[in-house]
């Protein structure tokens, strides 16, 4: 309660009732388009993780017999998904804003997608939305898993291209939470089999398995090393994502 506390008081400075990213390194894409206009940040996938806690903590009030810290937390639950679908919500997509103006940042990051661990927290319209273009093809549905930015914008030989181990594995593991084991099922064997045939990298890319990669992590620089083609990270996601691919 004590960490959901602090996501929804010091990470939200100005009282606007969602929590904000003030360093990259707090999500769980710190190199991908949702920061290229820098922090602090209003994004969709930050809410649905911090209601989710909040939600998870008011389950633990229940237990507990704690009847009104249940009832604040689940408020404060629903408070951030509302907040998330009026603010963030356009209609189509949820849009990041910059908090300092309340621009919209031009990103089409699948972390964009990630409210879709909420299920039917999420109305029926907003939910459908975001699993068509996940399980979409031309969109962020690639043949080894979820691309980090749609389909349709790659270029080059840049991160676009690619799809990050633990970003195909949040994501089949959110769908399969909410019941859409088929997609999940989908997303995790085309990841896990893409890892076994390139490696455990940091990130994969469709080609041969010495296809060299440039650092995700290090987007700034004017030169990075080659990434490694194993990593215990990535490893650990493969472990979750075969057992999904069953």
């Amino acid at each position: 309660s004590r960490f959901a506390s602090w996501w929804l008081t010091c990470r939200d400075r100005c009282g606007s009732g969602l929590p904000q990213y003030f360093h990259a390194d707090e999500s769980p894409g710190e190199f991908c388009s949702l920061f290229a206009e820098g922090v602090p940040l209003y994004s969709a996938d930050l809410a649905a993780f911090v209601a989710l806690l909040a939600e998870g903590c008011a389950r633990l009030a229940g237990r507990l017999n704690l009847p009104e810290e249940e009832t604040r937390w689940s408020a404060a639950s629903r408070s951030v998904i509302d907040r998330m679908i009026s603010h963030l919500w356009d209609g189509e997509r949820f849009q990041a804003r910059l908090v300092s103006t309340d621009e919209i940042v031009p990103s089409h990051c699948v972390l964009a997608m990630l409210p879709v661990m909420l299920g039917d927290r999420l109305p029926p319209a907003i939910l459908s939305s975001l699993i068509s273009r996940l399980s979409d093809e031309q969109e962020y549905l690639a043949p080894h898993g979820i691309s980090l930015e749609p389909l349709s914008e790659r270029k080059g030989d840049g991160l676009p291209q690619g799809t990050v181990a633990f970003i195909s594995a949040l994501f089949a593991v959110a769908l399969a939470y909410i019941g859409r084991k088929d997609l999940a099922r989908e997303i995790a064997r085309r990841s896990a089999d893409q890892l076994l045939e390139s490696g455990f990298g940091f990130l994969t890319v469709p080609g041969p398995k010495d296809t060299p990669v440039t650092d995700p992590t290090l987007p700034r620089r004017k030169s990075a090393a080659p990434v490694s083609k194993w990593s215990s990270w990535t490893c650990a996601c493969y472990i979750i994502l075969a057992d999904l691919a069953r």
